[in-house]
């Protein structure tokens, strides 16, 4: 007798249908959107009208909501969440606040579907503790903003910023903190100021202004003690300022343009300055203030105003490129480990007023090379109690020349020259020597080494405390 088969009934496994949980409400203007942790949230807030918004997470619809004010969204702690927010050609006037989680890969983009878009009210974004956040804020329709864009991070990694595409407009001012790479690429325009706060940055962080964008306004960068580069190839119409303790490396372009005022405040890192190519400007004066490392200055362009330089017990070194112009005047102060000071290399190069060069107990130098005019007053120069050497090879001069080679006396290794070799008129000299050690007329031989002008003296002279 055969036995019948029983039956045994069982669950079978559904595909995952997961949707995040999101509560929305909606109060007297006041449109707010709060998601869970569910990863990859993604939220779009849209403007039907300039007071009519619609907001989707994923492909379902919340709602469309009439005379808003203020928009917020509050994302959970999901990796990979995002916010857009789509202008849709239209000038939407709300208040908009996004508030990302935790999670890592968070992202908010600012487009605008259709045609050009407006946001006349203020955007805040804050990302939570995660790391590869971003914002982009472009759309090739062009983004204008009226009012400020406010950004910032908790976590230490920061986030990355776009000012993308070269058609935006951001007409109020820009605020990032802890923002690890700035980006704002092509030609556009930008009518406030850019602020970047990145004293609890831990990574490093780069911000370049790219070649045809114009920032109007001031551009400040305040770091920590991360290194920091920032790139200047377009054109700041205000002043830039720059106060980082981290390495420092800061360059402008060819084409780079700051038409104000320009100060740079390293700390004790190993810092750069260069602008080898020519052509770009700082309108302004130009001051740096640096620490106890490595400073390496370069100059190519043009400065407007005066040049002034305060470096600390680093090895530091100043070269004003062929093809360097000074407006003004240069004023040179630093420490005790070195400094070389060099103006042209030979072909070409304008200083339009005085020289003032005060350096530490190090071996220094200052060298006027070549074809490198100063026009103006006065040259003058103060050493340590180390090793001193002034080189002035530019043959025609109508400046006072006034060398004091620093210590109370010039013995053992250390070797003070002067070497006036090239010159073939001054307005005047006073140079001053040690008062002991030895003395030579060939550049390097001995303790005091005066090489005077091979074409002789036909202005008033001093000298003093030789041989």
């Amino acid at each position: 007798m055969r036995l019948k088969k029983r039956f045994r009934p069982f669950l079978e496994s559904l595909e995952c249908r997961e949707t995040p949980s999101t509560t929305s409400s909606y109060f007297s203007g006041n449109l707010s959107v709060t998601t869970d942790n569910t990863a990859a949230t993604a939220v779009t807030v849209k403007a039907i009208t300039a007071t009519q918004i619609q907001v989707n997470v994923g492909a379902v619809t919340l709602g469309t909501f009439n005379n808003v004010t203020n928009v917020t969204v509050n994302e959970g702690g999901g990796a990979g969440d995002s916010v857009t927010l789509d202008l849709n050609g239209q000038t939407a006037t709300p208040n908009m606040t996004f508030n990302l989680g935790a999670g890592t890969g968070d992202s908010v983009i600012v487009t605008s579907t259709g045609a050009a878009g407006a946001l006349t009210g203020t955007l805040n974004v804050t990302f939570g503790a995660g790391t590869g956040d971003t914002v982009v804020i472009g759309t090739a329709n062009g983004i204008t903003t009226t009012n400020a864009v406010n950004i910032r991070s908790s976590s230490a990694a920061g986030f990355a910023y776009t000012d993308a595409l070269g058609t935006n407009a951001l007409n109020g001012n820009v605020t990032l903190t802890n923002v690890n790479s700035v980006v704002t690429p092509g030609a556009g325009t930008d009518n406030g100021n850019l602020t970047i706060n990145n004293g609890a940055l831990g990574a490093s962080a780069t911000a370049t202004i790219g070649a045809g964008h114009t920032i109007r306004g001031n551009v400040s960068y305040t770091g920590g003690a991360g290194p920091a580069t920032v790139n200047v190839n377009g054109t700041i119409g205000g002043n830039l300022t720059y106060t980082n303790s981290g390495a420092a490396t800061i360059a402008l372009g060819a084409a780079g343009q700051v038409r104000g005022n320009v100060t740079l405040n390293f700390g004790s890192n190993v810092n750069t300055y260069t602008t080898n190519t020519p052509g770009w400007i700082i309108g302004g004066n130009f001051n740096i203030n640096a620490g106890n490392n490595t400073n390496s200055i370069s100059l190519a362009g043009t400065v407007g105003g005066s040049l002034g330089l305060n470096l600390g017990n680093g090895t530091n070194s100043l070269t004003l490129s062929d093809g360097s112009v000074v407006g003004g005047s240069l004023n040179y102060r630093g420490g005790s480990g070195g400094n070389a000071i060099t103006l042209g290399n030979g072909a070409s190069g304008i200083l339009g007023g005085s020289v003032s060069i005060n350096v530490g107990n190090a071996d220094n130098s200052f060298t006027q090379s070549v074809n490198y005019a100063i026009n103006g007053s006065s040259v003058n120069y103060t050493g340590g109690s180390a090793g001193d050497t002034v080189t002035i090879s530019n043959p025609a001069n109508g400046y006072n020349l006034i060398v004091n080679t620093g210590g109370a006396f010039g013995t053992g290794a250390d070797s003070d020259t002067v070497d006036l070799s090239a010159v073939t008129s001054l307005a005047s000299d006073n140079i001053t020597f040690g008062v002991l050690g030895t003395s030579s007329n060939t550049a390097g031989t001995a303790n005091k080494n005066w090489v005077p002008p091979t074409a002789g003296i036909s202005w008033n002279h001093r000298l003093t405390n030789f041989p």
